[in-house]
């Protein structure tokens, strides 16, 4: 990318994989290029005051785009130059609610992910909901790499927690669809995959209160519990199972926000009318 640039000196570049793509080599190039660089970043300010071991490489580069005002004012405060927020997008016409909605009985809950994922709160809270109400299923969409840990060996000694990796997109989605709530306890996020596939497919999420994801769930189709409370997320998710009528109402509230606020072709459109607006 760096020849590409230097051999069309009135070109900018969008590297949307900021954290690898900038590091990867253009961190090392001069003002000229670094100031026809736009850098999405993604993690939550806890990953950078671990990892970015200088900050001096984030000054001079043309603009910076983040996922949420928490973010935003993180990276605002260790570089003069332009911020950017933007939402996480997601695509619309393919994560969908289901033609008739789920009615499963049991209910199931979903987990997907690992990146900064909580499994100690998804483990004492699962164990808390299962004592409760042991007819409830959990679907836990974890890559085999990241099942090393002592809380997901625990969770798998229920027998009503299924486990599934290296799913087509499309299975993926029948899981989101066919799921009663999104069940996702998070330790830090700017935004979330899984949230934002949560919402388009009309499924209630029940989260945690941390990072950007306040922005992303709202109290109309989900609850957001305070971080590291077992007791709080399994209450949570309880207290909306007992009532269909909560959850009726917000898969029709998950979608209508999705489409609203996570439609890839408005952010597109705002992104580069900020970029253009400060990159001639």
């Amino acid at each position: 990318m760096q020849e590409k640039l230097n051999h069309q000196p009135g070109s900018k570049a969008l590297l949307t994989l900021g954290e690898n793509q900038y590091v990867g080599g253009l961190a090392a190039g001069g003002p000229a290029l670094r100031q026809r660089l736009v850098v999405c970043l993604h993690q939550p300010p806890s990953w950078f005051k671990l990892h970015w071991h200088d900050n001096a490489t984030l000054q001079g580069l043309g603009a910076i785009v983040c996922l949420s005002s928490e973010a935003a004012d993180y990276l605002q405060s260790i570089t003069p130059d332009p911020v950017f927020k933007i939402r996480h997008g997601v695509a619309l016409d393919f994560c969908q609610p289901p033609p008739i909605p789920s009615t499963a009985n049991p209910p199931r809950l979903l987990m997907v992910g690992q990146w900064l994922r909580d499994f100690e709160t998804l483990e004492r809270g699962f164990s808390i909901i299962n004592k409760i109400r042991p007819d409830i299923e959990l679907d836990c969409v974890i890559p085999r790499s990241a099942r090393n840990s002592e809380p997901l060996i625990r969770l798998a000694r229920h027998n009503n927690v299924r486990w599934h990796c290296d799913l087509p997109a499309g299975q993926l989605r029948c899981l989101y669809q066919a799921a009663t709530l999104l069940f996702l306890p998070l330790i830090d996020a700017t935004a979330n995959n899984a949230i934002v596939e949560a919402c388009a497919c009309g499924l209630p999420i029940i989260s945690t209160a941390v990072g950007g994801i306040p922005e992303y769930v709202q109290a109309d189709f989900g609850e957001l519990c305070p971080p590291d409370v077992a007791e709080a997320h399994a209450m949570a998710v309880l207290s909306w199972l007992d009532d269909p009528q909560r959850i009726s109402n917000a898969r029709l509230k998950a979608r209508q926000f999705a489409e609203q606020n996570l439609n890839w072709e408005f952010i597109a459109n705002d992104l580069f009318r900020e970029i253009n607006s400060v990159i001639s």
